[in-house]
Parts: C-alpha cells; structure tokens; sequence
C-alpha cells in the first residue's frame, strides 16, 4: 500500500511540474467558431478531429499577423499572432522545429517567459506564448495567445515544418498567404532554373531522414519536396480544371 502511494504522489508531483501558468502579460486567448474571415486580436480558431492524424505544416502570414494549421494538408487551427516589430521584423522563410520546451525562459531578455516554446533558429527566433497587441510588437519571435499556444504545442512534432512569408520578398520562398507556398531561397541555383515539361531536380541527400512535406505552387507550375523543412526535389507540373489550383495535377 506504501508503495502505491508513492507511485500516485510521484505521479501527481510530475503532471504539477510539467503544468504551465499564463504569464500575467500574455494574452489567453479567445477561442471562435469561425475557421475563415478576419479575427481579433488573441481570437483563435482550434478543430484537430477534422484531421486526428499525420504530418503537421504551420504557415504565418506577417502582413496579415496569423498563422494556419494543416494536418495531411487540412485546415485544423488557425490564430492571430504578433510577429517582429519594426527593426526587429521576423525573418521570412522556411524553418524546422528545432526544440520544444513546455517552460522556457529567455537569457536574452530578462528570463522573459516563453511558455510553449518551440525553437525555429538558433538565433533567437521561436514560437511561443505573448501579449497580442493587434500589431507586430516582438523582438523577433511569433508570439501566440497562451491558450492557443498549448494547442499548438500539443500537435507538433520536433522536426515539423514552419513556414513565414512576407509577400514582398522577391525570391519565392513566401507564404504571404494561406495556401500560397513558394521554394525557399536556400535552394541552389541549378534547383532554381526554369524547369520544362516533364523535367524535376531530387537532391535527397540535403536532408536523409526526417517528415516529408510537399507543396504545389500553381504560380510556379512547380511541386516542392522538403524533408526536415530542407528542399530536397521539385518537378514540373501541369495544372488542369477550373479554378486556382484546378481539379487534376
């Protein structure tokens, strides 16, 4: 019975030292119905059991201030985000995960909280819990309402891919938009010729091992492979039906 007990206590002291507080500042988070059209500041939108499982991509828009979840390529969240303020702005591109901490604090400034930190370069710049003011005000990072952090935090993998557009950069490597994806520009030239029909590029050994995320981008006519956030291949593609993407690739 002794032992019992101390296996319960144990148990409840790690779920208490694992369990994070919404800093004072940060914004929780007001959750809403509505997985389209504009939100407020803090307002997010959280739907997972549209798609229980698979490989996660996380797109921020910096010239609308949100960010959009798929899950095997279908929308499950979608939030309001504060990204870096003039001087300071949140580099475009494509990134990796790199760590994930639940609890994190900042040395760079003042043992800052982070709660649901998860780390895109070693430079500083990270996702995590902040204060949405309606309007870039972070010294670099993407800052997430406090409640829509942890929901982001729980479907992410180390290794998962995030990708930030600005929609004025000239290289196509912006995601400005929901859905509009480009190549990064840390492909090398000869992946960045002009493809003809039926012609590809595959560099595999750029990244051996890891999640594979795909992107089709209709404005190239262009399929983008990416293993561990690291292009790795594209090939020619020929879009067919009406509308943007059409109904046949």
């Amino acid at each position: 019975m002794k032992l019992v007990s101390v296996v319960i206590v144990s148990t409840v002291l790690l779920s208490i030292s694992y369990a994070v507080e919404k800093p004072s500042l940060h914004t929780k988070g007001t959750p809403t119905g509505k997985p389209t059209g504009s939100l407020k500041a803090g307002e997010y939108w959280w739907n997972p059991q549209l798609s229980p499982e698979g490989p996660v991509v996380v797109l921020v828009s910096l010239p609308l201030q949100t960010m959009h979840v798929y899950r095997n390529g279908i929308l499950i969240g979608r939030s309001t985000v504060s990204t870096g303020s003039k001087g300071r702005s949140t580099p475009p591109g494509v990134f990796t995960i790199l760590e994930k901490k639940p609890a994190h604090y900042s040395k760079k400034y003042n043992n800052a909280p982070m709660p649901n930190m998860q780390r895109l370069t070693w430079t500083g710049i990270a996702m995590h819990s902040g204060q949405l003011p309606g309007y870039p005000a972070s010294h670099g990072c993407i800052r997430l309402p406090f409640d829509f952090s942890q929901l982001l935090f729980s479907a992410t993998a180390k290794g998962g891919t995030v990708v930030v557009g600005d929609g004025k950069t000239p290289e196509p490597h912006l995601a400005a938009n929901p859905g509009l994806m480009l190549a990064p520009k840390d492909f090398s030239p000869e992946m960045l010729r002009p493809l003809a029909a039926n012609d590809y590029d595959w560099r595999p050994e750029r990244s051996e091992a890891g999640p594979i995320t795909i992107v089709v981008s209709a404005a190239d006519r262009v399929l983008y492979v990416y293993r561990n956030g690291n292009p790795i291949g594209r090939g020619a593609l020929e879009v067919v039906g009406p509308g943007r993407l059409g109904n046949h690739v």
